[in-house]
C-alpha cells in the first residue's frame, strides 16, 4: 500500500525525509550546475531556515559514495526516484556515488569560551570521522595514515595541545586519507560556517576564532597541484571576508543575497510555483494569499522567494489541525478551518539578531528615520558592505547594521544599486512583526538601563513639563520612532505604547499602580500612576497633530479633558495621596509639547509648560 504522503515538520537531513514520505521541493535539477561551476570554492550566504541543512544534505546523498562501493547504490536510486536530476541518466551514472563527500555542519557549535567551542569542534569532528570508519582497515593506507584516522575519531585525543594540528587540520586531513583510499579527490560540505565565528563575536573570543578558521580551512590553500578536494561547497548567513580565513582559496565565487546574475538565486527558499504546489499537495490552494502575505517577500537576483521553513510549518500546523478534526468525528476543510498564519520566526533570534540590537541607541538621525521608514511599509536606498566582518560590529557602522538586516533576512533588495548600495524593504508581514518588536526590546531594555523612565517618572509626577519635555524629546533623538504601529483611527496608540513601555521600567520601583487607559471619572484617561507608596498621582492625556503649529493649544487642551471629565477625581478625593497633576502632552512626530495642572496640593490650579 502507497505510504500517505507527509507534511515536513522540519526535518532538514534528506534521507530520512525521502524515507518517511515527507513532501520535498525538488532541487536536485541544481546538482548538475554546482559541480559543473568552475570555481572550486562556492560560498552561498542565505538568512537562517532557507533550507540550507537539508540542500547540503541532499547532496552528499547524490554525490557520497555508500559505505566503501563506488558508483550508485541501489539505496541512492531510491531515494532520488522520481526526482528531476534522474532524468539525467549518464550524469547520474557518472556522478552518482562516486565521489567521496565531508559533510560537516557547524550551525550547532556553541561555547561561551575558545576552550568549550574547540571542544565542540572536536566533537563534531570525531563523529564526522567516524563515518569513514572502514579507513582503519584500508589497505591503500600506511601504519602512520591510520594512526591519524585514529586519533581524528577521537575527541579527547583531537583537544590534546599536541594534537593541535589534527584538529585544525582536520578536513585537509581527511580529504586526504579519503583520496588516498578511493583514488579519487574528495568533495567537502560545510554547512553554516560562519556559526562559530558569530558566537565567538557574542562571547567575546572572535580573534581567537578567526585564527582557528584560518589553518581549519586551510584545505583552501594548494601548492599548484591538483591536490585531495575537487570541489568546496560551503553555506552560512555572512561572506566573512576581511579575517583572511579564505586566503589561497582558488577560484573562490560567493554567491549572495545580492548576487546579480546567477542560476543559482532559487537554489535556496521555494518559488511562487514551488509554493503553490506544495500547497495544493495538501488541499491548501486556498491559503496561498495568506501565506504570499506573511512569508514571501524575498527577492534574490529578481526572483521571488518564499521562506520555506515557514511554508513547511504552515503546512504541517494545518494537518495537524485536520488530524485532530478526523479524531474529534469532525469534517475539516481549510475553508472553514480558521487557519492562522503564526509567526515561526519570532522568538528564535540567531547570533546575528542580538547582534543588530547593538545598534540601538548609536545610529544616526538619518539611519534612525530609515528604519522607520521601513516600518511603515516603504523602500529606502541604504549602503551595504557584502563581505562584513563579526569584528568590526562593536564599531557601530551604520553600513555593517543594514548588511546585517539584509543578510540575516529582516530585509531583501528589491533593487541593487551598485557594489555598495541597495534598495531594501522588509519582505513581509511576519518578518514587519519580528522588525518592530526586536527594535522595541532593545528600546525598552536601553532605557531601562539609563534610567530614562524613572527620570520622566518624577518629571510627571512634579509637573516638570519642561524636563519631561527634554527627556522625551532626547529618546526621539536616538531611537526609532515605530509610528507605523498606530492605528489611524487613533494615532496616538503609539505614542501611548511608547510611554507605557518607557514608564514600566520603572513599575514597583519608582512608581506604583501604572494603567493604560484606565477608567476614571466620566471616561477612560490615556495613562495613570502614582509615585512609589502612593503620596503622588499623575494622569496624562496624549493628542496627536498632524503639522506641529498647535501642538502648545492641544497639550493645554489634554489638560482641560482631564479637568473636565475628572478623570482625576480617585486621586483628588483620596486622603492618602497628596499631590495630584494632570499632564497634557501634544505630539507631531518627533516633536511634543507638555502642559501640566495642579490638581491637589501645594500650588494648585497653576499651570506648567
Amino acid at each position: 500500500m502507497e505510504q500517505e504522503l507527509q507534511s515536513n515538520k522540519g526535518i532538514d537531513d534528506f534521507k530520512t525525509l525521502r524515507e518517511t514520505n515527507c513532501y520535498y521541493v525538488d532541487k536536485t535539477r541544481f546538482i548538475r550546475p554546482l559541480l559543473s561551476d568552475p570555481s572550486r570554492v562556492e560560498l552561498f550566504t542565505r538568512p537562517r531556515r532557507f533550507g540550507k541543512t537539508l540542500t547540503m544534505s541532499m547532496l552528499r546523498c547524490f554525490f557520497g559514495i555508500d559505505g566503501d562501493a563506488i558508483g550508485p547504490s541501489e539505496e541512492q536510486r531510491r531515494l532520488f526516484e522520481g526526482l528531476e536530476i534522474m532524468r539525467d541518466a549518464s550524469f547520474v551514472e557518472r556522478h552518482m556515488g562516486q565521489h567521496p563527500v565531508i559533510l560537516i555542519s557547524l550551525k550547532g557549535v556553541q561555547g561561551l569560551d575558545f576552550g568549550a567551542a574547540v571542544r565542540a569542534i572536536a566533537g563534531l569532528e570525531a563523529s564526522v570521522a567516524a563515518k569513514f570508519d572502514f579507513l582503519k582497515d584500508s589497505p591503500r593506507l600506511d601504519d602512520l595514515d591510520k594512526e591519524t584516522f585514529e586519533i581524528m575519531k577521537m575527541s579527547r585525543e583531537l583537544c590534546k595541545a599536541e594534537n593541535s594540528d589534527y584538529l585544525e587540520g582536520f578536513l585537509l586531513k581527511l580529504s586526504t586519507l579519503l583520496c588516498k583510499h578511493f583514488g579519487r579527490q574528495a568533495m567537502v560540505l560545510i554547512d553554516e560556517y560562519d556559526v562559530p565565528l558569530a558566537k565567538a563575536h557574542q562571547n567575546g573570543f572572535h580573534s581567537r576564532m578567526a585564527d582557528f578558521y584560518a589553518k581549519f580551512l586551510g584545505l583552501f590553500k594548494t601548492d599548484g597541484t591538483a591536490g585531495p578536494v575537487s570541489k568546496i561547497i560551503m553555506t552560512g548567513c555572512l561572506r566573512v571576508a576581511r579575517n583572511q580565513i579564505f586566503t589561497g582559496a582558488n577560484n573562490f565565487t560567493p554567491y549572495t543575497v545580492v548576487s546579480q546574475g546567477t542560476i543559482f538565486s532559487t537554489l535556496f527558499g521555494f518559488t511562487p510555483k514551488e509554493t503553490a504546489d506544495y500547497l495544493a499537495a495538501f488541499g491548501l490552494t486556498g491559503c496561498l494569499e495568506l501565506v504570499r502575505e506573511h512569508y514571501d517577500g524575498y527577492l534574490f537576483d529578481g526572483d521571488e522567494i518564499f521562506n520555506p521553513w515557514d511554508v513547511a510549518k504552515f503546512v504541517a500546523a494545518a494537518m495537524e489541525a485536520r488530524e485532530k478534526a478526523e479524531f474529534m468525528g469532525r469534517k475539516w476543510s481549510a475553508e472553514d478551518a480558521g487557519i492562522a498564519a503564526c509567526n515561526y520566526w519570532l522568538g528564535s533570534e540567531s547570533t546575528n539578531t542580538t547582534a543588530i540590537k547593538d545598534y540601538v541607541g548609536t545610529l544616526s538621525r538619518d539611519d534612525n528615520q530609515r528604519l522607520q521608514e521601513l516600518s511603515d511599509g516603504r523602500e529606502v536606498e541604504v549602503g551595504i558592505n557584502d563581505s562584513m566582518n563579526y569584528d568590526s560590529l562593536s564599531r557601530h557602522n551604520a553600513t555593517d547594521m543594514w548588511s546585517l538586516l539584509l543578510h540575516t533576512g529582516y530585509l531583501t533588495a528589491t533593487r541593487v544599486v551598485s557594489g555598495d548600495r541597495c534598495v531594501v524593504k522588509i519582505p513581509n508581514l511576519e518578518i514587519k512583526e519580528c522588525f518592530d518588536k526586536s527594535i522595541m526590546a532593545s528600546f525598552e531594555e536601553t532605557v531601562r538601563h539609563d534610567n530614562s523612565g524613572a527620570r520622566l517618572a518624577r518629571a510627571l509626577l512634579s509637573g516638570d513639563a519642561a524636563s519631561a519635555t527634554r527627556i522625551i524629546q532626547d529618546l526621539f533623538k536616538s531611537y526609532i520612532c515605530l509610528h507605523a504601529l498606530a492605528s489611524r483611527s487613533r494615532p496616538e496608540i503609539f505614542y501611548e505604547a511608547m510611554l507605557s513601555t518607557l514608564l514600566s521600567t520603572c513599575n514597583g520601583s519608582e512608581i506604583d499602580n501604572l494603567k493604560v487607559e484606565p477608567e476614571s471619572g466620566n471616561g477612560y484617561a490615556d495613562i495613570a500612576f502614582t509615585s512609589y507608596g502612593g503620596n503622588a498621582a499623575a494622569v496624562v492625556e496624549l493628542k496627536v497633530q498632524r503639522a506641529g503649529g498647535r501642538l502648545t493649544v492641544a497639550a493645554s487642551e489634554a489638560v482641560r479633558q482631564i479637568v473636565d471629565r475628572n478623570y482625576a477625581e480617585k486621586f483628588v478625593d483620596d486622603p492618602d495621596v497628596e499631590t495630584v497633576t494632570a499632564v497634557g502632552i501634544a505630539f507631531c512626530k518627533r516633536i511634543c509639547r507638555i502642559k501640566t495642572k495642579t490638581l491637589k496640593g501645594g500650588g494648585i490650579g497653576a499651570d506648567h509648560g
